[in-house]
């Protein structure tokens, strides 16, 4: 699996699914050691307290969700805002299907899945404009996606060593 996928289920709602999906690869040697450790972190949590976490910050919370996972917000200042269907019709022209209505395009998880697929650059250049404010926001509500987050933000400003075969981040 390729960093920016695991990067991608990291920011996905840690259903069984997704979890089983991480703990795949929380060993895998060929992973950058801080993503694996990222990983571990995730996956040793008790499944519950892990959804109670990420619902809280990213999709839920009293007054506002406190760390919304989207393009739109931190470009925009809205939800559901340009960027969202920008960024479906751009995963369209590409021969993306992309069909989930819980997230919308703009969502963290699913940019960092189309780049994962398709290793598109310029949809990591839009999240380079704005995933370091989320890292930010994220890193001072959870030390478990905050950790993720912030390391996420680091492969996206400095890239990765071998982005091929290795993950390693620089």
């Amino acid at each position: 699996m390729k960093a920016w996928e695991v990067f991608s289920y990291l920011f996905e709602f840690p259903d069984g699914d997704t979890l089983c999906q991480l703990a795949e690869v929380a060993d895998d040697p060929l992973l950058d050691e801080e993503l694996r450790s990222c990983v571990r972190k995730i996956v040793a949590t008790d499944p519950g307290v892990l959804r109670s976490e990420y619902t809280g910050l990213f999709v839920s919370g009293f007054p506002s969700v406190p760390c919304p996972p989207y393009e739109s917000f931190y470009c925009e200042g809205c939800l559901y805002g340009a960027a969202t269907s920008e960024l479906a019709e751009y995963y369209r022209s590409a021969g993306y299907e992309y069909i989930n209505q819980a997230r919308p395009a703009d969502h963290l998880a699913v940019q960092l899945e189309f780049v994962a697929i398709t290793g598109d650059t310029a949809v990591l250049e839009r999240l380079r404009k704005w995933v370091p404010q989320f890292a930010e926001v994220v890193a001072e509500r959870s030390q478990r996606y905050g950790a993720a987050a912030k390391l996420l933000s680091r492969a996206l400003a400095h890239g990765f060593r071998d982005e091929k075969t290795s993950g390693k981040i620089t």
